[in-house]
């Protein structure tokens, strides 16, 4: 939603908004001349106010959608606000399940070395551009990060689709493993005949669908060194940022920018500079015990999963300590099998709380039964009681050389704000 204020702002038009708390990005836009208002009333929308665009995030009840509709004022999702801008531009739309922001984010810099001055809007800051999430270019070129929550990315036409994985997610809205599948298969169908699906063809999600899409598939199978594309074999581009799945996220974006006719060294030193985006495995500094913080975004079983394993092929030796936070207790409960196989890689884990979002089925047990899953796979584990508890607990028994990373969507990142971190 910000980003898409911003590329309003950058168009001329003049943009109000409000959300239910503070945060960082509210205190951004408002820095930088938004209107920005914390609550949600009537009185926020302006009498001459031309469309309201709102996200799913909130009730169908919102005074200021309710006002809207009495006022006859337009009404738009974001992902139909969004979708009209596909329509009128060259779009290249990144999604599957994960790895969407930092795939977005190596096309959207590739492109920009190579001088096709994209605009591009994405769900996370990338320091290139300012540490915000969005860029506004001149050419015809649209890059976004496409989200399957209620089939958002049905509203969308790309002419490139960029798929790295199908993994089930979303089970507050999807009613299973079929339901969440045959959306990406509609937006397979979507594609034109001119246009082009580049894809992790070992997915077998995507494998089971690819015969769907109409226009040019290319499906890249992954080696250990590297990947084919048909009977071509290319070497991994050189990376900064450690994991599998993100030398798989390279390479989807390396394909894309070959697609393009950009040169091939421009895509791999573009590549080999990258070095992640805001809250995926990004480096915090130490705090005062002489541990390295780094946060991340996952709140999936296999996200977990990639960041913890990425972080061991990075530090071998050291100690590593996760602090958890999951992000809705209907997620937690559909996959608290998974969550407690997602942890090997680690030596502690800490969870601190689970963060309400759009749930429906809260239980105070819950963390409890995430403790025992996680400890029964062979994983040292503890209820962290909250996060200033769990800062606490860092501060008196963290060491030089120990890793810890902070993971979850939710408001994880307030634990900073209990820690001094240096060398940020």
């Amino acid at each position: 939603m910000s980003a898409l204020a911003r590329y309003f702002v950058a168009t001329g038009k003049h943009v109000t908004g409000s959300d239910t708390t503070a945060g960082i990005i509210t205190q951004e836009l408002q820095q930088e001349g938004i209107e920005v208002h914390i609550g949600h009333d009537k009185r926020y929308i302006p009498d001459n106010t031309d469309l309201i665009i709102y996200t799913h995030a909130i009730s169908a009840g919102n005074p200021e959608l309710s006002h809207g509709r009495k006022m006859k004022i337009p009404l738009l999702t974001y992902a139909q606000a969004l979708g009209i801008l596909t329509k009128e531009k060259f779009t290249i739309a990144v999604a599957g399940t994960h790895g969407k922001s930092t795939t977005t984010a190596m096309i959207a810099l590739i492109m920009e070395r190579a001088g096709l001055d994209p605009t591009v809007i994405i769900g996370t800051k990338i320091r290139e551009f300012g540490n915000v999430n969005f860029r506004y270019g001149k050419s015809n070129f649209l890059v976004i990060e496409a989200c399957e929550y209620r089939r958002s990315f049905l509203e969308y036409y790309p002419h490139i689709l960029v798929v790295p994985n199908v993994d089930l997610d979303h089970l507050d809205y999807f009613t299973g493993e079929e339901d969440y599948v045959s959306a990406f298969k509609t937006l397979f169908k979507k594609i034109p005949e001119t246009g082009y699906v580049i894809a992790h063809a070992d997915d077998d999600h995507i494998k089971a669908i690819a015969n769907v899409v109409k226009g040019h598939f290319i499906g890249l199978h992954f080696v250990r060194d590297g990947f084919m594309v048909e009977d071509q074999k290319y070497d991994f581009p050189p990376m900064q940022i450690p994991g599998r799945h993100n030398r798989i996220n390279a390479s989807l974006a390396f394909m894309t920018g070959k697609l393009l006719d950009i040169p091939e060294d421009t895509i791999r030193e573009t590549l080999g500079q990258f070095t992640g985006t805001w809250r995926r495995f990004e480096y915090k500094g130490e705090i005062s015990t002489g541990a390295k913080m780094y946060d991340d975004y996952g709140h999936h079983p296999t996200e977990i999963q990639a960041t913890l394993s990425g972080a061991r092929e990075q530090f071998p030796h050291q100690r590593i300590i996760c602090v958890f936070q999951p992000h809705q207790y209907s997620r937690t409960h559909s996959f608290l099998k998974e969550f407690g196989r997602s942890f090997e890689q680690a030596d502690l884990v800490i969870i601190p709380n689970i963060y309400e979002a759009r749930d429906g089925q809260k239980d105070e047990h819950t963390l409890d039964d995430l403790v025992l899953e996680i400890q029964g796979n062979g994983v040292a584990v503890f209820n962290g009681e909250g996060l200033q508890k769990t800062a606490d607990y860092l501060k008196q028994h963290t060491h030089t050389g120990d890793i810890v990373i902070t993971i979850g969507a939710g408001d994880i990142y307030q634990l900073y704000t209990f820690l001094s971190v240096q060398d940020h």
